[in-house]
């Protein structure tokens, strides 16, 4: 007797399996009963343990379905973090993507900087040199003048008479 209501049992949750649509957490006893009535091998069943049989399906169903409802939230979570930390490594690239631009354009400015510094420096030598090159052709017109022992004011008056000294490369140095 034990083996055939177990039996029964086994068929009504089979049963209760098979219906369409399935069955949801919140359907009643009462709305179920109808679409099962005389059908299959737990008709054997009583009423009682039928409710009861039922009861703890449906429970078993509401389980399922938070614990879905849970792994559900869950994922969303996991998707959300997984995203945040996507955002938060873009993020990070951006900004150290914009952290090596500064630091390329900064060399390159003191780079600049550098070439402009030499070239001046160098410009300036260049200007020294000319300056005392043309100053020593300027002497070497005067050379009677300074081999005869003139005093320098008398030297140098002669020099400032020149065109070159006043009005050439040689008014800039």
């Amino acid at each position: 007797r034990l083996l055939l209501q177990r039996m029964a049992t086994v068929a009504y949750i089979e049963a209760l399996q098979q219906l369409q649509p399935p069955l949801g957490a919140g359907v009643s006893y009462d709305a179920v009963a109808p679409r099962l009535e005389g059908a299959g091998l737990f008709a054997t069943l009583p009423e009682r343990k039928r409710r009861q049989v039922f009861a703890a399906y449906v429970d078993a169903l509401a389980g399922a379905e938070r614990v879905q409802q849970a792994d559900h939230v869950q994922a969303q979570r996991a998707v959300q973090e997984q995203q945040a930390q996507q955002q938060a490594a873009q993020q990070a690239v951006q900004h150290l993507q914009r952290e090596a631009q500064r630091a390329t354009v900064q060399r390159q400015a003191q780079q600049a900087e550098r070439e402009a510094q030499h070239a001046t420096a160098w410009q300036r030598e260049e200007d020294r040199h000319l300056a005392e090159a043309g100053f020593r052709q300027l002497l070497e017109t005067q050379e009677e003048l300074i081999q005869s022992g003139a005093p320098w004011a008398v030297v140098a008056a002669k020099l400032a008479e020149d065109a070159r000294w006043v009005d050439g490369w040689l008014a800039d140095v």
